[in-house]
C-alpha cells in the first residue's frame, strides 16, 4: 500500500497521501498482551500507532499454563475461471490463567511458534501444553 501511495501520490497527491496514512495504520499496528506479575494485572490491547486501542484488563490468581492448539483450515481462490484451494493447518498459542485464555499468537509454522511461546513461558514461568498433536 505504501508503494502504491508513492506511485499515486504524483497523479493525485491526496489520494496518495491517505494512502500513505493507512499503510502507516497497517505496519504500525500489534496486538499486545502485558503481564505485571507484581500487581496481578494482564493489559490485553491493540496499539496503532503507539497508542492503546481496545483495551482490556484481567486480574488474575495464578497463571496456569500456555496451551497450544491446531486447526485445519482451507480457503477457495477463484479468478475468472481459474479456481485453487489452498489448506493446511494454523497453530494457535493461549495463555490460561484462572478461567479465562488471552491469545498469544498464531502460526502455519509449529516451530516458528514454539520457539516465540517458549520464550514467553520461561519469563512468566509456566509450562507449554502442546495440544496441536492430540489425535482425536
Amino acid at each position: 500500500m505504501l508503494v502504491a501511495s508513492f506511485v499515486s501520490i504524483f497523479a493525485m497527491w491526496y489520494i496518495g497521501l491517505i494512502m500513505a496514512f493507512l499503510g502507516m495504520l497497517i505496519i504500525s499496528s500489534r496486538y499486545k498482551l502485558v503481564i505485571d506479575p507484581d500487581q496481578m494485572i494482564i493489559d490485553d490491547f491493540l496499539e496503532i500507532l503507539k497508542m492503546k486501542s481496545k483495551h482490556k484488563q484481567f486480574r488474575y490468581k495464578k497463571l496456569k499454563y500456555v496451551l497450544i492448539n491446531s486447526s485445519r483450515f482451507t480457503q477457495q481462490l477463484n479468478y475468472k475461471s481459474i479456481s485453487s484451494n489452498i489448506s493446511g493447518m494454523l497453530y494457535s498459542a493461549y495463555l490460561v490463567c484462572d478461567d479465562q485464555k488471552h491469545f498469544l499468537g498464531d502460526s502455519q509454522d509449529l516451530g516458528k511458534l514454539l520457539i516465540k511461546v517458549k520464550s514467553f513461558a520461561e519469563k512468566a514461568g509456566v509450562e507449554v501444553r502442546d495440544h496441536s498433536r492430540v489425535k482425536n
